[in-house]
């Protein structure tokens, strides 16, 4: 195996990651996850309660 070979590899390896990441994350078992994550920039920056405890 020469070094062209293992980079062939190494590059079919990552496209097959990628592709299986696209998959996984718009599925449908992830939707309701990642509809959640979405509106985190959204949401107040109200401290915890376990912050305001220790003012």
């Amino acid at each position: 195996m020469n070094l062209a070979s293992f980079h062939s590899i190494l590059t079919l390896v990552g496209v097959v990651a990628f592709i299986a990441m696209v998959i996984w994350v718009f599925g449908k078992k992830q939707k309701s996850a990642m509809d959640r994550n979405a509106m985190i920039p959204l949401q107040d920056d109200t401290p915890l309660t376990s912050e305001k405890s220790k003012q």
